[in-house]
């Protein structure tokens, strides 16, 4: 349980510096389409190179679970549509799958 705190801490730094170093003042979330798709490559490093265990767990659970964020990516998602950007809420459902996919599958392959 400790290691999935540390790690989250960890974790949620790393994707407020994110956030706020690529998205601030853009239309884009960019620092949370970063955010995301380095946790899932982190996740997919970790789930295929970890052995199952405490290390495994601070690193999965812990540090890419905080790292990588659908709620804000659900909010951010749905501000576009209720602003009538709906096109934008579009990229943004279908950017950050892919990547997320491919970056899993890039840290999986690795």
């Amino acid at each position: 349980m400790l290691g999935v705190f540390l790690g989250g801490a960890l974790g949620a730094t790393l994707r407020y510096l994110l956030e706020t170093l690529f998205s601030a003042g853009r239309t884009f979330a960019w620092g949370m389409l970063a955010a995301n798709a380095l946790g899932s490559m982190a996740l997919g490093l970790v789930l295929a190179n970890v052995p199952p265990g405490p290390l495994q767990v601070f690193l999965g659970a812990g540090f890419c679970g905080a790292l990588t964020t659908f709620s804000s990516y659900s909010v951010a998602t749905v501000e576009f549509w209720r602003e009538g950007r709906c096109g934008m809420a579009g990229v943004h459902i279908v950017v950050h799958l892919a990547l997320g996919l491919a970056a899993f599958s890039l840290g999986v392959s690795v």
